[in-house]
């Protein structure tokens, strides 16, 4: 893309969003060699601050409707990390209360029934809603811990798992956070550089098994059943680019 097609896709995005674009952010971590992906006029005008720190994932893949891509922001006066989608921490019911914002969709006979988390946040990150002696498996795996998001893990990590585990590296190597702050389910969570690693385990080529199931929410084979299938369609169908990893390491 040249900086004539990029200043056009700014302009553009501020008209058709609603909210003002400040700018691109390029690949990987700010620098000056950044200025030549992204000319400076282009970048955020608040992206010098000293308090911030980004860090960018984006990877283009041949034959996939779009890059897999995010941007993570380290506050350095908190030891904030920031993200949207990178990591999640899902509650438990039983120990945090449902939040008030679903009663303005559901009414109290939903939310009171005990299927109701569980099911929310199965379909969420796409796991089956397979129950098994009154509980749901893959929920029960996911509960009350910080976790890479099984989508995730297989429509992103599973296509671009050296970009992935890269900029996971660069992270953890050159922020010392003690908190993540994101986008979806609980927030702020208490989690250090080596918990946010820990997420990302799956990616490690050289780990063993042991330590797999000692890092990795505990879902099980069967419980990637649904993403399998998808996987399996994007790639029959030539929808998308091809797994080249498999994201169900260390399923048991």
């Amino acid at each position: 893309m040249s900086f004539d097609e990029m200043e056009k896709v700014v302009r553009d995005a501020s008209k058709t969003m609603g909210h003002r674009v400040d700018g691109i952010l390029p690949p990987g971590s700010l620098s000056k060699a950044s200025a030549e992906i992204i000319p400076m006029n282009l970048r955020p005008s608040w992206i010098d601050d000293d308090e911030f720190r980004v860090e960018t994932l984006y990877v283009e893949l041949p034959q996939n409707a779009g890059p897999v891509s995010e941007c993570v922001f380290y506050h350095k006066p908190t030891r904030s990390l920031l993200v949207t989608d990178a990591v999640v921490c899902v509650p438990s019911s039983t120990e945090y209360p449902i939040q008030p914002i679903f009663s303005t969709y559901f009414d109290e006979s939903v939310l009171s029934d005990p299927t109701f988390w569980p099911h929310t946040v199965l379909q969420a990150v796409f796991l089956p809603l397979r129950a098994e002696s009154g509980s749901y498996p893959g929920y029960e795996a996911l509960a009350n811990r910080l976790v890479r998001a099984p989508i995730l893990r297989a429509f992103a990590d599973a296509r671009a798992p050296d970009a992935v585990r890269q900029w996971v590296d660069n992270i953890v190597q050159n922020d010392k956070f003690d908190r993540i702050i994101t986008s979806h389910f609980a927030s702020p969570i208490s989690a250090s550089n080596s918990l946010f690693a820990k997420a990302f385990a799956h990616l490690d080529e050289n780990a063993s098994i042991e330590s797999l199931s000692a890092a990795l929410p505990p879902i099980t084979c069967e419980d990637w059943s649904t993403l399998d299938s998808l996987n399996s369609f994007i790639e029959e169908n030539k929808l998308g680019a091809p797994v080249v990893y498999d994201f169900k390491v260390g399923c048991r």
